[in-house]
């Protein structure tokens, strides 16, 4: 762990002076919440580490899939790519992981009424499970805009999972955190770099990842609690937009926590709000992972109507604020 830390700090040191010199940089625009020219790109150095960890643990399709998600989401920080071209690389990674999925759960099943039932629940699961993968990779992506945001939300992820899972599985997950954590001091609380698209990405399939590997288990269940603040502030955002008819797939300043700071809290506020809800999620979690479904169902459904409901209030308040202040 000390050496992932230690190393992603270093490739993220190295990576920022490259990119500096060949202006790698996120410019200023009204969408953005900084306010001057950042390096972006730099979660290349903890996305390598995760790759190394995932393949070091054996998990070869895995280490494949952010391998492609890494790469594409690299050129598209670089050179930049269409959408359609990113989404197609998304989709066809979470083919490969749900056939991955497929051969190490089911291959060895037979042909008879039982086995055809646990087919069709599970063909049901990871076609779920693909959309998910897709949704996650984007929602994380959506989810960086603020210093230390997605990073600390993100490491608290991992790093539950990491519980949840146990050893031997948990492993590859905890040094992602770790590596994840290197990556830190360089974007928190003041962002001398961004990890941009090739660091945002990849950690919505790292996190994707480590959810589906607690299936069939009760604590899958329970490991939709940990990125709920992040899972609640994208999802609504794109729903709102989407039922006001705006193009909801250009870039906004319209999520909760873009509000927030636009309203004057600064980015290390927010950060830790975020992070304090994720840690709050993972604790609870982790202290419910020996109950019986109904409670853990309660818990998850409870959770999100309660952050849903948190969320429409907020962003209510703080909405009639900011017209209040244009009126005056």
């Amino acid at each position: 762990m000390l050496a992932a830390f230690a190393l992603s700090l270093a490739l993220t040191v190295g990576y920022r002076r490259v990119a500096q010199r060949k202006q790698v940089v996120d410019a200023l625009e009204v969408r953005r919440l900084h306010r001057v020219p950042t390096v972006r790109g730099g979660g290349l150095g903890f996305v390598v580490i995760a790759i190394v960890a995932l393949l070091w643990s054996t998990h070869y399709v895995a280490a494949l899939a952010v391998m492609a998600v890494a790469t594409v989401s690299l050129i598209d920080d670089w050179r930049s790519l269409g959408a359609r071209e990113r989404l197609v690389v998304h989709l066809l990674v979470a083919a490969l992981v749900v056939i991955g999925i497929h051969f190490r759960s089911l291959a060895h099943l037979g042909a008879d009424q039982v086995a055809m039932l646990i087919w069709l629940v599970h063909g049901v699961f990871l076609t779920t499970a693909a959309l998910a993968i897709v949704w996650s990779i984007n929602l994380h992506n959506f989810m960086d805009g603020a210093n230390g945001l997605l990073g600390l939300s993100a490491c608290v992820v991992l790093a539950g999972l990491a519980v949840l899972n146990g050893r031997p599985e948990g492993v590859w997950m905890l040094l992602s955190a770790s590596a994840l954590a290197g990556f830190l001091p360089m974007n928190f609380p003041n962002a001398r770099v961004f990890m941009g698209d090739v660091g945002s990405a990849s950690l919505g399939l790292l996190v994707a990842l480590g959810v589906l590997s607690l299936w069939p288990r009760n604590v899958f269940f329970l490991s939709l609690l940990l990125p709920s603040a992040l899972v609640i502030d994208s999802s609504l955002t794109l729903l709102k937009r989407r039922a006001s008819t705006r193009r909801w797939y250009t870039a906004h300043r319209s999520h909760l926590y873009q509000w927030l700071i636009r309203m004057g809290y600064s980015h290390t506020r927010v950060s830790l709000f975020y992070a304090a809800w994720t840690f709050a999620c993972a604790s609870l979690a982790i202290g419910l992972r020996e109950s019986e479904l109904p409670t853990i169902f309660g818990a998850v459904v409870s959770v999100y109507l309660l952050g849903g409901l948190f969320w429409w209030w907020l962003r209510f308040h703080l909405v009639k604020s900011l017209k209040q202040l244009h009126r005056a």
